[in-house]
């Protein structure tokens, strides 16, 4: 015996917001409730007046609320045999509507209109075999959705669509699916027509996307008291898809929809009166609209609230009040605010700081798969804020977040790749990532992008190129300026350089003058003027700049200050480098390793060496290996030694490069290979550097990681004996009396 069927699976279930398509959702026969006349007398079987007119009776004592009576006229049409009477007679029973609920009774009148073939009861009984959890059948289901929908009822239509879109009782279709759906549809069925404008809106279930056809359906869902349609119709106004852009109108739909409580237009409207879209904005009116929605429980609108709180939007600020307002909001489930609410637990703002709190929060966000909380999370591992730092795991967050396209995160992954500090230097990795951001518009990575170019730092150097990416930052950065002028200098444009580090200097950049300094020291571009260049370093010095300082420590050593005092040249280089000067680190390691004026002290000169090379100085760099190689200052590792070589050799340093092809050919601290030994030769030799062109012309001679050639070993130790190699030139003379 089937039980009776709980009253939720005969009404009209309201569907979920975006995303859900209505297909999804089997729309049930009214209730009691809402059965209309309209419905009741569409599909008219065989019945005698008299019980037409008791069922009419029924109707009329029902919508007085005599519910006595209208049962009693109920029972006797149903018992005269009229099969709308019978149908309704198994709601009352089903419902418990002025008879005690019976779901034997419920299913006998049911029972009875259905072999009268009365499509409403049809349909019902295809609802009851849908929903039954001990009868559940869905291909009886669909056998009673396509009896009654053959008569052309539109709701039964939906559901014949319904079961072939879930392939319930039926082999799935979409194709069929959408026929029977667009049949109701076409009768103005309220689902069908959301099924329609939502298939066409999203270019889903078979339809393809189409805005023009999704606003033809909108306005017919829209005639028939929907408010969701309203709602996408206005933003196809706005922003000018399948109709013709008009702010006005949009705004009326909105405005409509909102003022019948739609929380999703209320919340839209809040945003066109924030902004200024088709209204002058209005931050009073943003706010109430806002309010409106999120007091109806829309967690977008919730998380509005804590920004106008925040921020002060159409009120006052109250940081307290937007804390509470990110809660709830996050509390259902919106992403947004929990990275907000995150935001102001890492700042303490209308709450108290509490880092591991905020941590916790972006890791709500970013499960739910939110770019910008993987970002945050990356910064919170990277600095060890509300979590054990872990380098690692920042690189995989702001991996995460760059490949969900925040721009923000390649700018960071080039300063992560870049910073020796986080254990995943990589100079190649840097340069890309600063490319993308660069492309993305970032200030920051154009600098860098230049600086790479100036140096030659894993790309070839190029002057004009750095000047290229300087000049786009330069009306903005200070640094880019001063840089540009370095370009110029070395370029022995002297003129230009003056130009650029006046500019810098007159915007306050005190480094420029330490530029300008070594100009007026050496006469480039200008006449020398030692006192001149002497009162631009001291400024300099005076404002705090830390090269000044490197600079003025080197005048005490060689006496351009007027005299030589190396205790104060040490006070200076040991100022600067308090300020993590590079190259006073690496001048202050190079005085303890070389011990003429402090006592020679190799663990000192390691440190200094360090400090200066995680910050990328490659001379540090290439000091930092030797240490390893030799073990001075550190405990001997081969291997480590290769490692620091490699960063200073992908600067083009040639002296490193030279160094990375020794390890190669003698494997030490990497595994032996003549081949890549030459071409880290190959690459210092071109550079001038004579010791390299001695080597690559004995691997030429021997035949060593490249094909023996007489011709070019002699080419390369000419040019190394005009350095002054005298192995080289007596190389070269064996070859030329052939005594190979």
């Amino acid at each position: 015996m089937l039980h009776k069927l709980p009253k939720y699976l005969v009404w009209i279930g309201a569907f979920l917001f975006v995303a859900m398509f209505p297909v999804g959702e089997l729309c049930a026969q009214n209730n009691l409730e809402t059965l209309t006349n309209k419905d009741l007398f569409a599909y008219p079987p065989k019945s005698s007046l008299r019980a037409t007119r008791w069922l009419h009776k029924a109707d009329k004592f029902k919508a007085e609320g005599n519910v006595e009576k209208a049962v009693l006229y109920y029972t006797k049409a149903a018992e005269k045999g009229d099969a709308r009477a019978q149908f309704v007679l198994s709601l009352c029973y089903n419902e418990g509507y002025g008879v005690s609920p019976d779901a034997e009774r419920s299913m006998h009148w049911l029972s009875l209109s259905v072999k009268q073939e009365y499509a409403l009861a049809q349909n019902f009984l295809g609802v009851v075999y849908t929903y039954h959890k001990e009868n559940a059948d869905y291909k009886k289901a669909l056998a009673y959705y396509k009896k009654a929908a053959l008569q052309g009822y539109s709701e039964a239509q939906y559901n014949v669509g319904w079961c072939y879109f879930n392939g319930y009782g039926v082999e799935a279709d979409q194709e069929e699916a959408m026929r029977w759906i667009r049949k109701a549809a076409e009768q103005e069925y309220a689902l069908a027509l959301d099924a329609m404008w939502q298939g066409y809106y999203f270019g889903t279930k078979g339809l393809p996307r189409d805005y023009k056809q999704a606003a033809d359906w909108m306005e017919k869902a829209i005639a028939k008291g929907e408010q969701m349609p309203q709602f996408y119709l206005a933003t196809l106004y706005l922003e000018d898809k399948g109709v013709e852009a008009d702010t006005v109108k949009a705004l009326s739909l909105f405005t409509q929809s909102a003022e019948e409580g739609y929380m999703w237009s209320q919340n839209k409207l809040g945003g066109l009166y924030e902004v200024g879209i088709g209204v002058p904005a209005d931050s009073a009116a943003a706010y109430a609209w806002y309010k409106k929605a999120a007091e109806q429980g829309l967690d977008g609108a919730q998380n509005n609230m804590g920004r106008c709180y925040l921020i002060g939007i159409g009120v006052e600020k109250n940081p307290k009040l937007a804390v509470e307002w990110y809660q709830r909001s996050s509390q259902n489930g919106n992403m947004y605010a929990m990275t907000n609410l995150a935001w102001c637990y890492m700042q303490g703002c209308g709450i108290e700081k509490n880092p591991e709190k905020a941590f916790s929060y972006y890791r709500k966000a970013a499960d739910l798969h939110y770019a910008k909380a993987y970002f945050e999370l990356g910064k919170c591992y990277l600095n060890g804020n509300g979590v054990e730092q872990n380098f690692a795991e920042a690189g995989i967050c702001f991996h995460r977040a760059a490949g969900a396209g925040v721009k923000g995160a390649y700018e960071t992954l080039g300063r992560f790749y870049e910073c020796d500090s986080t254990g995943f230097h990589d100079y190649k990795e840097a340069f890309g990532w600063y490319k993308l951001a660069a492309d993305s518009g970032s200030s920051y990575a154009i600098w860098r992008l230049g600086y790479f170019y100036y140096l030659g730092r894993v790309v070839e150097q190029d002057y004009n190129k750095a000047i290229e990416y300087f000049s786009k930052v330069s009306h903005t950065s200070k640094t880019a300026l001063l840089n540009m002028g370095d370009c110029y200098r070395d370029m022995k444009v002297y003129d230009r350089a003056l130009d650029c580090y006046r500019e810098a200097y007159k915007r306050g950049k005190w480094r420029a003058a330490c530029r300008m300094a070594l100009m007026y020291e050496e006469g480039l571009g200008v006449p020398v003027d030692k006192e001149e260049a002497k009162r631009l370093l001291l400024s300099a010095v005076e404002a705090g700049d830390s090269y000044a300082q490197y600079l003025v420590g080197l005048r005490y050593i060689d006496g351009r200050m007027g005299k030589t005092d190396t205790a104060l040249a040490i006070e200076y280089f040991s100022a600067a480098a308090r300020q993590g000067q590079v190259n006073a680190l690496y001048k202050l390691g190079d005085c303890y390793w070389n011990g003429k004026i402090v006592v020679r002290d190799y663990g000192k000169a390691y440190g200094y060496f360090l400090r200066a090379a995680r910050e990328g100085h490659m001379f540090s760099c290439q000091k930092v290996g030797e240490c390893y190689r030799l073990g001075l200052g550190i405990e001997q590792n081969d291997t480590l030694a290769f490692e620091w070589y490699m960063r200073a050799a992908e600067q083009n340093f040639r002296v490193a490069q030279k160094s990375v092809g020794d390890c190669y050919f003698n494997g030490c601290g990497v595994e032996q290979n003549d081949m890549l030994a030459f071409q880290w030769y190959l690459q210092s030799a071109e550079r001038g550097f004579p010791a390299a062109q001695l080597v690559v012309g004995d691997c030429y001679r021997e035949g060593r990681g490249v094909e023996k050639n007489e011709a070019e070993a002699m080419k390369w130790y000419d040019l190394a004996a005009k350095t002054g190699i005298v192995s080289a030139r007596k190389k070269l003379a064996e070859m030329q009396g052939g005594n190979l």
